[in-house]
């Protein structure tokens, strides 16, 4: 299996809008899958990925924020636990 070639999350993204760009609206195909005009199907396929990679570290971010926020204890507890409540928020 060939490596895939490692991109940063915001070279990431600024690829999605770019391609997102070039088109404004979206269709089907005959297939019934999802299409978007301009975009060809390899470019799709890989939009997709790069989303599904980022809302996999949005869930997790979530998650984790989620953990932190219902187990903090000791002195900071209402510190951290009021500041914790808009990233909590943010991410869902």
């Amino acid at each position: 299996m060939a490596a895939q070639k490692q991109i940063s999350p915001t070279a990431r993204t600024a690829k999605v809008a770019k391609v997102a760009a070039k088109s404004t609206s979206a269709s089907t195909n005959s297939a019934g899958h999802f299409t978007v005009p301009g975009m060809a199907p390899a470019e799709g396929a890989e939009v997709a990925g790069i989303l599904q990679e980022r809302l996999g570290a949005l869930i997790d971010l979530g998650l984790t924020l989620k953990h932190v926020h219902w187990n903090v204890v000791g002195p900071t507890f209402i510190g951290v636990h009021t500041m914790l409540d808009p990233q909590v928020d943010g991410v869902a």
